[in-house]
This record gives C-alpha cells, structure tokens and sequence, in this order.
C-alpha cells in the first residue's frame, strides 16, 4: 500500500495513454491511502481425453490488472473530481480515463492506466468535522511506466 505525503494519485486527460497528459493540475489531493493493486491471470484448462496420470493440465490466459481502492479527505475540489467521473457515457458506459501512481522513492510501483470509477462515497462524519471519502478505479488494460508530471 502507498502512504505518506509522496505518494501522488493523478486524473490525467486524454483518451488513451499514448495521449495522455498528467499535470500537477491533475492530482487528487488529500489522499489518506492509495490501496493495494494485485494482477491475476485466468486460468485455461487443456485437459483433454488422452490424460493417461490423472492430472488436470492448465495454460495462463489473460491477465487482469484489478482495482485500487483509494481514500481521502474530502474537499470540494478533489470530491468533485471524482464524482465527475462516475457520470455516465451517453450510451451508458462509464469514461475510461487516465490515472498515474507516482512515489519518487519507490519507482516500481509508479505507473498509468486507464480505468474508470467503480464508486464513490462519502464516509463517515467525524466529532472534529473532518469528513472522508472513498473511492475504487478498475483498472482496465495494461499499466505502463510513469515518470512523473509534465511541467
């Protein structure tokens, strides 16, 4: 899980990620937690008839890159942000768009992707008045290699 204040979440413009642009513009600010992301690969079973020792025989299939979760304080720019995503396509799909992880410390989990978000909410609403929110994106496609924002 990424935490701490270097750890950056970027809603990129674009329609694809060889358009996509990233400026700090783009961050959604106040994140308390950008969740674990774990790929996962189905799974094809070849067994066929000839299986003469009695074991099931598999090949990889296609790889599926999941969801992160994210979590924050609200503000009015960075809840607004993400409720805009969540506005559906005039054929009633959800907009793919382009998010970057960006950490300086630990490049190997910097990266782009495009994903759409899968909710949204408000959580709970605190004695101090602090109000949180969380989200999920689902990733959609390949990640690719993220070096940072354009200046």
């Amino acid at each position: 899980m990424a935490t701490g204040l270097k750890s950056k979440l970027y809603k990129g413009t674009g329609k694809s990620l060889a358009d996509a642009v990233f400026t700090e513009e783009d961050r959604i600010a106040n994140l308390t937690s950008i969740g674990d992301q774990k790929a996962t690969v189905d799974e094809i079973e070849t067994t066929d008839l000839d299986c003469v020792d009695g074991y099931k025989t598999f090949e990889a299939g296609m790889s599926d890159n999941g969801s992160i979760a994210i979590s924050g304080n609200i503000t009015a720019n960075n809840y607004a942000k993400l409720k805009a995503l969540g506005v559906r396509n005039e054929d009633g799909s959800y907009p793919l768009t382009p998010f970057a992880i960006y950490h300086p410390a630990v490049s190997d989990i910097n990266g782009k992707f495009m994903a759409w978000l899968a909710d949204v909410g408000r959580g709970e609403l605190t004695p101090g008045g602090l109000v949180t929110f969380s989200a999920t994106l689902r990733i959609s496609g390949k990640i690719e290699d993220f070096t940072g924002v354009s200046e």
